[in-house]
């Protein structure tokens, strides 16, 4: 690419020619174009239809002085809406952070949401010496997701255009990744294996596996195979598994003479569900399971046998009543750390806001709604469910397995039973459990009611931990 073209490219529209050919050239000695490149991150993002909005950012890399950057963001305008204008960011974390290296220049980007089209990305250094190396955001552009339910889809966001100029105006050479992003709910199977029990055959030193395989999915998973490993050794075994609708398992036995003791004292055995990965699944990392057979013969002499059984052992504690307080325009943020789980059972964590349905009918909402005593003062309060804020509540938690598909594992309350997370003993201290940080964030607009005297925004969260079994 010409030097020329490559300047033009980035800083049309602010400055003349004459002018950026006298500050893109840096006073040290030309040398070979460097390499850099531009990404879309957070690299995948879940998305409601309608509501919330994400934020994508344009990335940038690069171990060569950079002085200039363009690119042309692209996306399906049927599935989304930029909403807004793209902004440079500057500072910590930012690529073109400050104008330690000359002025910044940045060029206003034109957002076309007819043709699905965020263009004119460009940000180019004047005068000054040296450039920016390393990691950070070039542009961040917001993007709400077209209501429509039928819009479930996973849409991909990809660049175009992209350029980097090095301290001698000379385009670096450039790798491009695009993202994607998940519009609502997409059904998927997920094969997972459900139980495992062994037992030996007529000659002890055999034995057959009988194993399940469960589709714990939304949707029909195809005929699949699954595997036996015994002890790291491979696959000893492979054996098919019919298509499954969701919610049906299916249940097989090695055949007789398959499986031969290893180790001489016991085996592991690990059974994969979709071992040829010919199902595409929602999660992919739970296909595995295991079981330790032990057949170490009794000793001679006189045998006593020794047994035990081990009872459930579980609690939980929620989080502790949330103050706000006094709340202001945007995000008000309340942390709680009384959450523990102790147990030696996995467990997940349910949250349902126990909001009034503003349409009076069944149900319960996510918002925060006006609330006071009854007048004259009274025990009593009521609710007003027609007044509420306009954005739901919401709560995240350091749950060990996150358990929202919203971007950070915070969960938007809507008066449905939601999946805050969960854990296995394996990530609890012993007899002191799992204590976890639980964040409430309730983002308020100037378009939300001032109340008086007498009330305040209130929502009763219900918190369930339920234990998932044990081993």
């Amino acid at each position: 690419m010409k030097l020329s073209y490559f300047k033009k490219a980035l800083i049309s529209g602010i400055v003349t020619a004459a002018i950026v050919a006298a500050s893109l050239i840096a006073a040290i000695p030309a040398a070979a174009a460097g390499s850099g490149s531009m990404y879309i991150d957070p690299a995948t993002q879940t998305v409601s239809n309608g509501a919330p909005t994400i934020t994508v950012n344009v990335k940038i890399n690069s171990s060569t002085a950079t002085r200039g950057a363009q690119a042309v963001v692209n996306f399906d305008h049927t599935k989304l809406q930029v909403v807004g204008t793209p902004t440079y960011p500057s500072g910590a974390g930012s690529f073109f952070a400050d104008a330690s290296h000359g002025t910044l220049f940045p060029i206003t980007p034109v957002v076309d949401n007819v043709a699905g089209t965020v263009s004119n990305l460009g940000m180019t250094l004047l005068g000054g010496t040296g450039g920016f190396t390393g990691t950070g955001t070039f542009v961040s552009i917001v993007f709400l997701a077209v209501s429509p339910a039928s819009n479930n889809s996973v849409q991909s966001i990809t660049i175009t255009g992209a350029g980097l100029a090095d301290v001698n105006a000379s385009p670096e050479t450039m790798t491009v990744t695009n993202g994607a992003v998940t519009i609502g709910t997409i059904a998927q199977p997920d094969l997972v294996v459900s139980a495992i029990s062994v037992a030996p055959e007529t000659d002890p030193t055999w034995y057959d596996v009988t194993y399940t395989i469960t589709n714990q999915g939304t949707t029909a998973a195809v005929a699949s195979t699954t595997a036996i490993e015994i002890d790291g050794a491979g696959v000893i075994s492979e054996l098919p598994c019919p298509a499954l609708a969701a919610g049906a398992s299916n249940t097989v036995t090695t055949a007789p003479g398959t499986l031969a003791q290893i180790s001489g004292t016991s085996d592991t055995i690990i059974v994969t569900a979709d071992d040829l990965n010919q199902v595409a699944e929602s999660n992919e990392n739970n296909n595995s399971a295991s079981i330790t057979y032990v057949y170490q013969a009794p000793p001679t002499g006189n045998p006593v046998t020794v047994d035990g059984s081990i009872g459930v052992n579980f609690s939980f504690t929620p989080p502790s009543a949330i103050q706000f307080g006094p709340m202001h325009v945007g995000n008000n943020q309340v942390q709680d750390t009384h959450m523990n789980v102790t147990g030696n059972e996995s467990w997940q964590i349910t949250v349902q806001g126990l909001a009034p349905d503003p349409t009076m009918t069944t149900g319960y909402d996510g918002k925060m709604t006006k609330y006071g005593i009854v007048a004259p003062a009274t025990t009593a309060s009521y609710p007003t469910p027609y007044v509420r804020l306009t954005n739901p509540l919401q709560i995240g938690a350091n749950t060990p397995i996150v358990g929202s598909s919203v971007s950070g594992g915070a969960v938007s309350l809507d008066g449905t039973i939601q999946n805050l997370g969960g854990g296995t003993p394996a990530t609890q201290s012993g007899a002191a459990g799992l204590t976890m940080t639980t964040t409430f964030t309730q983002n308020v607009t100037s378009g939300d009611a001032y109340l008086a005297t007498g009330f305040d925004y209130h929502i009763v969260v219900n918190f369930v931990c339920t234990p998932t079994g044990g081993v």
